[in-house]
């Protein structure tokens, strides 16, 4: 049964909390492994822990009401959402400056909302797409000035097709949660292990094998158990009440959550500025859960 509006809210909040401690861990404990090969390391990891309780009776029951159609959906998912939207931010990270790819791709719910109207039938009220219009705005003060980015379009390229990956991918993952047509656990564990598999072969393959140092491998077991295993099948729960746009928007919220944290455990300050963009995206997100989406007819679940 898909949870109620204001639970799913505080589980999508929950697990926003939860993904942005993984900036900090990252930051702070594993060094000199390639971006998708740590990713790769960190979803295939995740999927293992997984794995076994698709054993279990009561996930396996939902397996008979899955088709093939299904399957196929999944196995998109993770290519799209997990393999080529995660691989292309870490490509674009070699080119670009990290303020950039992120501006570009916290974009992301513009697209969601104007996509999701033809391809979900979610049409946003006038309130969330004022939210929706705070919450850029907000992310735009936090960000600016952006540097310049002489000379170089291939970085903005793919951080532009990484936006777009990141649309597909939040698109079609409210279409298959929607409704709580599939079971959340099922979702993520199939997709997370698609996913995960293909960035850590190409990572194996572009870098080769990486050093693991001992005291950085405890925080990848974490962000494997709880910051994958555990988040993912929270958040797809979630989205089985959220619209696209909604969840994007709370996803959005991570760059407040990663400052705050930032700023306490690491010592990075902000500017005014910057707190009156993280105020303005906080508000932004706020206003778009205010009001309650049309009820979406049966026969689009």
């Amino acid at each position: 049964m898909p949870p109620s509006r204001i639970k799913a809210i505080l589980l999508a909040v929950l697990v926003v909390v939860i993904w942005s401690t993984s900036w900090i861990l990252l930051k702070s404990g594993i060094q000199g492994i390639p971006t998708l090969t740590l990713n790769g390391m960190r979803y295939t990891l995740a999927f293992l822990v997984m794995l076994p309780f698709l054993f279990l009776p009561a996930i396996k029951r939902h397996f008979a009401r899955m088709t093939r159609r299904d399957w196929k959906d999944l196995v998109l998912l993770g290519i799209v959402f997990i393999a080529l939207a995660q691989g292309t931010l870490a490509l674009s990270l070699v080119f670009l400056p990290a303020t950039t790819a992120s501006l570009i791709v916290n974009c992301t719910p513009l697209f969601v909302a104007f996509f999701g109207i033809g391809f979900l039938d979610e049409k946003p009220q006038t309130w969330q797409w004022a939210g929706l219009g705070v919450n850029l705005l907000g992310i735009f003060l936090y960000f600016f000035p952006v540097q310049r980015q002489d000379g170089n379009p291939i970085g903005l390229i793919i951080a532009f097709i990484c936006l777009m990956f990141n649309t597909a991918g939040a698109l079609l993952s409210r279409r298959i949660n929607r409704g709580g047509r599939m079971n959340a656990f099922i979702v993520s564990t199939v997709s997370i292990g698609v996913g995960g598999i293909i960035m850590l072969v190409a990572g194996l393959v572009f870098y080769g094998m990486p050093v693991i140092r001992w005291e950085g491998s405890g925080l990848l077991v974490w962000l494997a158990v709880v910051n994958t295993a555990v988040a993912f099948p929270l958040w797809n729960y979630s989205l089985q009440t959220l619209t696209a746009m909604e969840s994007n928007i709370i996803s959005n919220t991570m760059l407040i959550y990663v400052a705050v944290l930032a700023y306490l455990f690491i010592g990075e300050g902000l500017t005014p500025q910057q707190v009156l963009g993280l105020m303005l995206t906080a508000v932004g997100a706020v206003l778009v859960q205010i009001q309650k989406p049309k009820r979406i007819s049966a026969q689009n679940i």
